[in-house]
């Protein structure tokens, strides 16, 4: 039986690669970095030591940073909220979406997907819906 290759991004848009989950999440979590998607989303980092960065949390009102990011390990969590997760967990937190579409979302517009010459827009791709 054939093994359908292709991943749906949107209506009528469609990227043909393996349909292996883990080793996308795998590769993405190796590729892409977690504080780079802070700063495009407009969530402001700053050092705390040598492992780690911390920011106010961007899914509660705080005037003390919660928001702690782990860059070695591209990890985040939130002291308040006491939860955490990965890129992909922040990116389904931020958008409101499934882990599929937020996996779909990093891949394209961390470039590891080769989109030819489409173009998708910033709100699609994930890649600057910054908040101001």
């Amino acid at each position: 039986m054939a093994r359908d290759t292709s991943t749906r991004l949107s209506a009528g848009e469609q990227v043909q690669e393996p349909f292996d989950r883990e080793l996308r999440v795998q590769e993405l979590r190796k590729n892409v970095s977690i504080t780079q998607l802070c700063a495009r989303r407009g969530i402001e980092l700053k050092p705390n030591g040598t492992a780690e960065m911390i920011g106010c949390c961007p899914f509660h009102q705080n005037n003390e940073p919660s928001f702690r990011v782990l860059p070695a390990r591209n990890l985040w969590e939130c002291r308040v909220c006491d939860q955490g997760g990965s890129i992909v967990g922040l990116l389904m937190r931020l958008d409101n979406i499934g882990f599929n579409e937020a996996v779909d979302k990093l891949f394209v517009s961390s470039g590891l997907i080769n989109r030819g010459s489409a173009t998708v827009d910033a709100k699609q791709d994930g890649g600057s819906d910054d908040k101001k």
